[in-house]
């Protein structure tokens, strides 16, 4: 075996390499999943409308309240015209002002009687238009709410099979780890942690993570196994795999 024990650790090293990236793309994928947009746009809408319903219900009581007290008004009213109009025609009152007096005040009770059952009906077009539009908002926000509970469901069945395979992929990490010589993994994760990857593999003497060209004599240091070898131009650890180790 040329090199040794060096060459099976930079061997693990691409290996460990292939876990961190795929680790990583995974990492990504259960984070757009979480920031799922369109759940986000969801849930805005399904909040939005909500708030928007609980205004309009309480408006809607408002008015109610409102009819059921000019309602409550205008049979006062009707009473105290009665009463009025008992004393005006029943013939005990003889005095001309008191008479006049009260047939202003019966006009007068006329009057609001008809401004007040007029603005009673104001309200009830205005209760019942609201009515209506809580219908609608309802219905919205049930089309909305089925939605996002297909949504959740669909979000919590790929976390889970992500977070899953993210774990997998950390246990496959940690039992590399063990097989790598401790200066070279420490070496390795040092530059990893600078550059977002840690080596770079050899193949016609073209580095693969800048792609500048290796010199055949770094190639050959390379082939010796003795010591790490970084690559000039990206400083990352340089690999060549074993068949073209083996290669004269």
């Amino acid at each position: 075996m040329i090199g040794g024990i060096c060459l099976i650790n930079l061997n693990l090293l691409e290996d460990l390499e292939g876990h961190f990236q795929t680790l990583e793309e995974y990492v990504k994928k259960l984070k757009l999943i979480q920031e799922n947009k369109q759940y986000q746009v969801l849930i805005k809408n399904y909040d939005s409308l909500s708030n928007q319903l609980e205004e309009i219900k309480k408006l809607n009581e408002d008015v109610a309240k409102d009819i059921r007290k000019y309602t409550r008004q205008v049979d006062e009213t009707k009473y105290k015209l009665s009463e009025t109009t008992k004393l005006l025609y029943e013939g005990s009152i003889n005095d001309i002002k008191q008479l006049n007096h009260l047939e202003k005040e019966k006009s007068s009770l006329e009057d609001s009687i008809s401004k007040t059952e007029d603005f009673i009906l104001e309200l009830m077009e205005k209760n019942e238009s609201m009515d209506h539009d809580i219908q609608i908002i309802s219905n919205d926000l049930k089309i909305i709410k089925k939605e996002i509970i297909k949504d959740t469901k669909y979000t919590n069945r790929i976390v889970e099979e992500l977070s899953k395979v993210i774990q997998e992929e950390k246990d496959k990490i940690e039992v590399t780890k063990r097989d790598i010589n401790e200066n070279i993994l420490n070496k390795y994760i040092l530059i990893r942690s600078k550059k977002g990857k840690g080596i770079g593999i050899v193949e016609n003497q073209i580095c693969s993570s800048c792609h500048m060209h290796i010199a055949k004599n770094i190639i050959d240091k390379i082939k010796l196994g003795k010591e790490i070898t970084t690559c000039e131009s990206c400083g990352r650890i340089l690999i060549l795999r074993e068949d073209e180790l083996n290669e004269e």
